[in-house]
């Protein structure tokens, strides 16, 4: 997994926002399924590599401003995530106890979420 991974890293640095590299052409140069791409996508990027992604394909970043939209999306549907969450929460909470909750820790992080991009 580990060469795997230096692989699709060395082949992302070697595209940029002009002409960046599908998904699916990573798929066929490695011979793995796009869950694994995104897999090793994900960990990469948690190990601090600036892999940005459009509708065209991913590409390694040079600034923050290459990697605003990427960074915007994925803090967009970590939100809903959340938001799934807690009405899941808030439904069986109602129906176990007859009572709302009152701050669950997914509406704490939904709002600290929210306070760190004001300080951006």
């Amino acid at each position: 997994m580990e060469l795997l991974k230096r692989q699709v890293l060395k082949c992302v640095k070697s595209h940029n926002d002009v002409l960046p590299i599908k998904s699916e052409e990573l798929e066929q140069l490695f011979g793995v399924k796009g869950p694994s791409i995104r897999n090793i996508i994900r960990q990469l990027r948690r190990t601090g590599h600036p892999i940005a992604e459009s509708n065209k394909g991913y590409y390694y970043a040079d600034s923050f401003e290459m990697i605003r939209d990427t960074v915007e999306d994925l803090e967009g549907r970590a939100k809903s995530l959340l938001k799934t969450a807690g009405c899941l929460r808030r439904r069986f909470a109602k129906q176990s106890s007859g009572k709302s909750l009152k701050r669950t820790a997914t509406n704490n992080l939904i709002r600290k979420t929210e306070q760190q991009r004001l300080f951006e």
